[in-house]
């Protein structure tokens, strides 16, 4: 999870649940409930992921209610009705999630990072801290009347949020 994230979306939420479903209380008796768990939980992930692509959340409400109606257990049929509830409740949430946003900003593969120029001191304390060289640019030299101004690469920006709290006059923006 990204240092600035605020509360968990209803995504995650669900990928927790489904995953905590797989691992601890589903039998693995009857095949209908395997197969819908594993392709709910990789629908799941990629959503999370920013690899979700559009018709994932209706794919995840038509899995649910296929996997409501087969499995042949009472916890198999609770977790697809509390998934088909939490889809119905925040459908919204997951449909941004296709479109690669997180409203809640809590999935760090879909925070975008940038840098506010007119904020900017060009202090190169976020380019200091970035693990992954996502910051690029240059402090001012006095001898020197050109230079790059500081910006955060979204293709190498793995949203660890390091930059964040460093950054003085909050030049950075969250999105």
């Amino acid at each position: 999870m990204s240092v600035v994230a605020t509360k968990e979306c209803a995504v995650s939420a669900a990928l927790d649940l489904m995953t905590t479903f797989a691992a601890e209380k589903m039998c693995r008796k009857c095949v209908p409930c395997v197969q819908a768990t594993a392709e709910i939980v990789n629908t799941l992930e990629r959503l999370v992921a920013r690899e979700g692509a559009e018709g994932n959340v209706d794919r995840l409400r038509a899995t649910a209610a296929g996997m409501r109606e087969t499995v042949m257990c009472k916890l198999g049929r609770d977790i697809a009705a509390e998934l088909e509830e939490v889809l119905e409740d925040s459908g919204e949430e997951f449909v941004c999630h296709e479109q690669g946003r997180c409203p809640e900003g809590s999935c760090a593969a879909l925070l975008t990072f940038t840098v506010s120029p007119e904020r900017c001191t060009l202090c190169g304390a976020c380019k200091e801290v970035c693990p992954d060289d996502a910051v690029v640019g240059e402090k001012p030299l006095p001898y020197l009347a050109d230079y790059l101004p500081f910006r955060i690469r979204t293709d190498r920006c793995t949203g660890c949020g390091l930059c964040v709290p460093v950054c003085e006059p909050g030049a950075i923006k969250v999105r």
